[in-house]
């Protein structure tokens, strides 16, 4: 039950369809800490856009996160590398449903 409440206060703190690179860097310390992601999950979260991406310029992470999947099946990546990519969305999707 606590998890719950864990997504659903972060959920409402964040906003996964208007966020920068700062806050989502804060929004993913927040879900490790409170043991609701894993650190590869992590790591796939924070993985930024663009090599020149400002870090305070707000962006859509969950059609980011749409388009990086999209990408990573359309190329042919790994199954691993999918199924990575695939959680990551899913998380930001998750977000952006308890926000609402």
């Amino acid at each position: 039950m606590q998890k719950k409440k864990n997504w659903q206060e972060i959920a409402k703190k964040f906003d996964v369809s208007n966020i920068s690179q700062n806050e989502m860097g804060d929004m993913v310390s927040n879900l490790v800490n409170n043991k609701l992601i894993s650190s590869t999950d992590s790591l796939f979260l924070m993985a930024p856009t663009s090599m020149n991406q400002d870090p305070e310029i707000k962006y859509d992470l969950l059609e980011s996160m749409r388009k990086r999947l999209d990408s990573a099946i359309a190329n042919g990546n790994t199954q691993d590398q999918i199924k990575k990519t695939e959680n990551a969305f899913n998380i930001i999707e998750q977000l952006k449903n308890l926000s609402n």
